[in-house]
């Protein structure tokens, strides 16, 4: 889970965020009044008319930026998300979302070893600081307004 401190600018500037689209079971490290699970399952669910932020799993990253993209294409005007990216070389995450200028705009940009993120204490009742970043991390953002692209196969087939 991302610092409190360093969401609540994104909301700011880019929300109010409609849907946390990666959230635990219990939500408890939901930062909006609806969450989506692991069973909700964020690589299906619609994403159309919200503004979605998302701390993304490495393991479905891709595929729920692909079911964002398809509900995008769907519906335009209002749909946008917000998506945490971890910035390795050959992350595929990080390489769709660049591929794609036109969608996304890189909105804020953490270098390697920021402090940025909380997991949930051992001895349970709160959050534990994590410890510093292995690799640089980006935020990109998707406006609510029509945007355009051509399906590669990085994207799969959206249309």
């Amino acid at each position: 889970m991302l610092i409190p401190t360093l969401w609540h600018p994104l909301d700011v500037q880019l929300g109010p965020f409609t849907v946390d689209c990666c959230v635990s079971e219990n939500g408890t490290n939901s930062f909006c009044r609806v969450g989506w699970t692991k069973e909700d399952d964020a690589r299906i669910m619609d994403f159309s008319g919200h503004n979605a932020w998302g701390n993304l799993p490495f393991s479905d990253f891709i595929d729920i930026v692909r079911n964002f993209l398809r509900c995008k294409r769907r519906a335009q005007r209002g749909t946008s998300a917000t998506f945490l990216v971890p910035w390795w070389p050959g992350n595929p995450g990080f390489e769709l979302v660049v591929s794609l200028p036109g969608v996304f705009r890189i909105v804020r940009r953490w270098e390697r070893n920021s402090a940025l993120f909380t997991a949930p204490s051992p001895e349970g009742g709160g959050r534990t600081f994590w410890g510093t970043t292995d690799w640089p991390v980006i935020v990109v953002h998707c406006p609510p307004c029509e945007v355009s692209w051509t399906d590669t196969e990085l994207t799969g087939v959206t249309g």
